[in-house]
């Protein structure tokens, strides 16, 4: 198994598993599973290496979400949300920062657990809506409007972090 992580011209699919595997047999020292997290390395270890560090190291895991958040695709943000909503411990650790983006402010005042959603209300409050963001759509020229077209964005770029109506997911 560890001869198929290492293998670089193995299937990605392969080497996640093999991740995956090694991770119950022993713990993966964060300092691999840090490298393999990085926006150089394929979605799907990206992936598994969030889950094991989430598992294995989740005060390193909380660190890793502040600093990569921003850089990670969303599908890497998403395996990540799944962890924050499923340990309690990380979500508490991303409490305990200084600073915390707009984001993950989202998704701890949402949090499943009504401890932390209790305490990151009290703590952040309702986030705020970027202001650049804000200035940015409020300068959509309303003529040019084509809904269909924006639900197709919407689907291929925004239901994995967000949710309209009764599409894509909850943060």
């Amino acid at each position: 198994a560890q001869a198929s992580l290492n293998d670089l011209t193995q299937e990605q699919e392969l080497r996640a598993s093999a991740l995956t595997f090694l991770a119950t047999a022993t713990t993966i020292p964060a300092d691999t599973l840090d490298g393999l997290i990085q926006t150089n390395q394929p979605i799907e270890m990206q992936e598994a290496a969030i889950r094991e560090l989430a598992v294995a190291w989740p005060k390193h895991f909380a660190k890793r979400c502040l600093q990569s958040w921003p850089a990670w695709e969303p599908a890497v943000r998403n395996v990540a949300k799944n962890q924050i909503h499923r340990r309690a411990e990380v979500a508490t650790q991303l409490l305990n920062a200084a600073s915390i983006p707009s984001d993950l402010q989202r998704l701890l005042v949402n949090h499943p657990n009504a401890g932390i959603k209790e305490q990151a209300t009290k703590q952040l409050g309702k986030p705020q809506a970027d202001p650049k963001l804000l200035e940015k759509f409020a300068q959509a020229d309303s003529d040019t409007i084509d809904s269909a077209h924006g639900q197709q964005v919407f689907s291929d770029n925004c239901q994995i972090c967000h949710r309209v109506h009764d599409r894509g997911n909850d943060v």
